[in-house]
């Protein structure tokens, strides 16, 4: 057998834990459990397993869901408020526009009428 085959032999056998192994592994596993809990955004969670915690944050997602809505359907009315004035301007443009060109035609008919009477 090589020394390679030997070692690995040796690492590979069979022992029998110290005595204290268990009980050092539940500190460990305590140890780390407390760590996580302590930080992370696992803890908040686990924060929040009393009832009035968890019927608070059911109330203050109820108070945003309503805040954006309120602030979604205001934000609409001001967007059909700025398209209505918009085409309300687009309206009076067209209506200056048509009553100069109507200005114009009705001085052509006159001065067309003034002809036909002075000949």
């Amino acid at each position: 057998m090589t020394p390679f085959e030997e070692h690995l032999k040796q690492a590979m056998a069979r022992r029998e834990p110290a005595a204290d192994f268990t009980q050092r592994l539940l500190e460990q596993v305590q140890r780390e459990e407390r760590q996580r809990a302590e930080s992370g955004s696992r803890a908040w969670f686990r924060k929040l397993r009393t009832s009035f915690e968890v019927l608070r944050v059911w109330r203050l997602a109820g108070v945003a869901a309503a805040l954006l809505a309120i602030s979604g359907s205001a934000m609409y009315e001001h967007q059909r408020t700025v398209r209505g004035e918009a085409a309300k301007e687009k309206l009076l443009t067209a209506v200056r526009i048509a009553g100069v060109k109507l200005h114009q035609v009705h001085r052509q008919v006159l001065e067309v009428e003034a002809m036909e009477a002075n000949q």
